[in-house]
This record gives structure tokens, sequence and C-alpha cells, in this order.
């Protein structure tokens, strides 16, 4: 077994948050610490190394403040755990640890298993796009073992990626107004779908990069709308330190609205340009063209387009010919973008497949049916958060 590493400390242009405010990034290497030092407590000889992943990572995590005005982790910590083999072995054990640290440092920590062997064959998506790219810190055990990790470019990503982000970020967008959260939780999600978007709009020109800063000059080089890459600026802002937030102008309800109509437009929009579907988000919920087929594959034929571009018969025969990332798409341009509308909740309840059809169900049954349907339509490491909504959802009924 290698020599125990501790965590690295930030050097001169080494950071955690997006803010790079001292006290968030001096709680943030204490905390780190104490999870490695923590890891090696609970598991031993049999843990390979610890990693942290995810937006701490690439230095654009957040803070907010607790009670006593101590800065805390936002949204909170993503390790991955490696094991020489059989990591599902350790799954009970690390999720009790991820738990009880959780409580312990007052912010959300994920622990990912993995076997060494499967490093150098992880998937082209996005969260390992970063990772292979070294936006990755070894905490505890080797740190050669991030090496094996491949190094994939924007063009190599899935096909999916682009509606994989989608769905990450209107689905969280979509509870919570199910869910009827506070105002405060609202403008949360609605930063977090505007994120999505734009990133969307960047992996579909194979134009994805690895930092913020990148990002937002590919996007202006796209020729972006002005507005949306005005709102991705402002929303990594809101990421790095939630509290001190505030809109531009106006109240943050007034925020909310026009936010969620103008985010609306640009999806949508973006969708119209990428596979020709309506701009209305009920007809794009029931297009009959699947929504997540690569459009440079698709068959030509004149009678077949046409018949293809027709809206669906019934949303049952959407329910039962769409697979599960085009059930949760759709469901998710519904109750994101038409909130408070009686059939976008029918239609979801019924690619959901829960309810009856005379009555739409309750928030919370449509919460935690879309929920279940994420983790499941999603990659795994996009998934799993919404299988964590889903132990809340049915927590609280």
């Amino acid at each position: 077994m290698p020599a125990r590493a501790v965590v690295r400390v930030p050097g001169p242009h080494t950071r955690y948050t997006f803010a790079a405010e001292a006290a968030a990034e001096s709680r943030v290497a204490q905390d780190l610490a104490r999870l490695a030092t923590g890891a090696y407590a609970e598991l031993g000889d049999h843990l390979r190394s610890l990693v942290l992943v995810g937006p701490f990572a690439r230095a654009e995590g957040g803070f907010r403040l607790g009670p006593d005005g101590e800065p805390l982790a936002h949204p909170g910590y993503d390790l991955l755990a490696v094991f020489k083999r059989k990591p599902e072995r350790h799954a009970r054990a690390t999720g009790a640890m991820a738990a009880a640290w959780s409580r312990l440092l007052h912010t959300r920590v994920r622990i990912r298993v993995l076997a060494q062997r499967d490093l150098p064959r992880v998937p082209a998506t996005r969260f390992w796009y970063h990772t292979g790219r070294g936006q990755l810190i070894t905490l505890a055990g080797d740190p050669a073992l991030a090496a094996s990790l491949p190094r994939y470019d924007a063009a190599q990503l899935v096909r999916e990626a682009c509606a994989y982000a989608v769905v990450e970020g209107l689905t969280a967008l979509a509870l919570g107004q199910l869910l009827e959260q506070d105002e405060p939780a609202l403008v949360g999600h609605t930063h977090r779908a505007v994120l999505a978007c734009a990133d969307a709009m960047l992996l579909s020109r194979r134009a994805y990069a690895p930092n913020f800063e990148q990002r937002v000059l590919r996007l202006q080089d796209a020729m972006t709308p002005t507005a949306l890459v005005a709102a991705y600026e402002d929303a990594m802002a809101y990421t790095g330190q939630p509290e001190a937030w505030q809109p531009a102008e106006g109240a943050r309800s007034d925020w909310l609205s026009v936010t969620r109509k103008q985010l609306a437009g640009w999806h949508l929009g973006f969708e119209q340009r990428r596979i020709g579907t309506p701009l209305d988000a009920m007809a794009y919920a029931t297009h009959g063209t699947p929504l997540f087929e690569d459009p440079e594959q698709r068959v030509r034929a004149p009678v077949r387009s046409a018949l293809r571009a027709l809206p669906l018969l019934s949303p049952e025969l959407s329910s039962r010919l769409a697979d599960p990332r085009e059930r949760v798409l759709r469901c998710v341009v519904a109750l994101a973008y038409r909130p408070g509308d009686p059939a976008a909740r029918q239609h979801a309840a019924t690619l959901l497949r829960c309810g009856r059809r005379e009555a739409p169900p309750d928030g919370a049954t449509l919460a935690r049916a879309l929920c279940a349907l994420a983790e499941q339509a999603l990659p795994e490491d996009l998934g799993r958060p919404f299988a964590e909504w889903n132990a809340g959802v049915t927590g609280n009924n």
C-alpha cells in the first residue's frame, strides 16, 4: 500500500472556491484534511485512493455562512473512493461515512466507489471530461492512480451529453416548483438551470471547456445571446456565494418570473436550431421526433421525416414508446417552464406513469416519480443526486 498522502494545500495558483475568499479556502482545506484522515480510519488499507472531484476540485466551489458566521462548503464535497477490487463491498461503509461527515461538516458529502481497474475505461461524459483533464485532487492514498484516467476532448463526449445537461439542470427546477419550495431555493435551482442551458449549447457544438472563464469566452465566440452570457456569469457568481447574491434590479420574485421565461426562450430556441422542435414547451414535450437522437444520424427520407415531426398521437403513446431519457426530458421541460399549467402536470403524470387520467397527482407524488425516473435515465454521476432528492421527498411525506 502506498504511503498515505496528505490533503493538498492550495499553492499560489490553486484554489477551491470561485470567490477565493481566505476564510472559506481555509475551511475547505480543514474539511478535506478531516475527510482524508477519517476515510483511512474507516476503510483502512482497502482504500487505494480518496480523490476530490466536482466544483471544489475545479476551483468553482461555493460557500454559505453557518449560524456562527463560519463559512460552510456549498453545495458540498464530491469524492471518489478507489479500491483495488470489488468496490461494491464497501458501498455501505462509504455511504454511512458520507452521511456521518455530512452531519459533522454541515454540508453534503457524497462518495462514489470505484475499482482501480475501471479508471482507464470510464465513459466519455462531462463528469469524466473534467476529472480526466486533471480537475481532481488526491486527498489520500496513491496520487498516481489518477493518471490512468482517459483525457477526453470536447469532441469525444457522448452525443447525449447535451440533453443530459439540460435534464440535470431542469429537473432540480421542476422538483423545487412541484414541492413549492421557498424563494431562496427556487433562485438556486433557476441559476443551476441557466448554467445547464448554456453548457448544453457548448456541448452540442463540441465547444465545451474545462473552466468557467473559457466557457464564457466560447459562448461569446458562438454568438450566444448577450443576455444569456450575462445570466451565465451571474449564475456562476451566485454559485460562489449564494447568500451575497441579489438581482441587478427588482425583487427576487420578479427575477424568478422573468428569468424562467427567458430560459425557456433560450433553451427551446436552441433546441429548434438543433433538432427542429417547436418553441412552445408543451409542443416540445409532445413532439414526435426523438429528442435524444443525433441530428447527424437521422434518416432524411421525406415521408418518414414528415411523419416523425408530427406531434405524438397521445401522451399514452409517448409513455409506451419513449425510453426513460425521452420521458424525463419531456417531463422536465413541461414542468419547469409551465409549473402552474394543469395540462403540463397531466402530461407529466402520464409520462411518469403515475396518477389517474381524470386528475393529475399532487406535487409530492409527481416529484417522487420524477426523481426515480431521473435516477434511472441519467448516468450514475448525474442521476445519484436525484436519488437523494427522492429519499428526502419520501421522508417528508
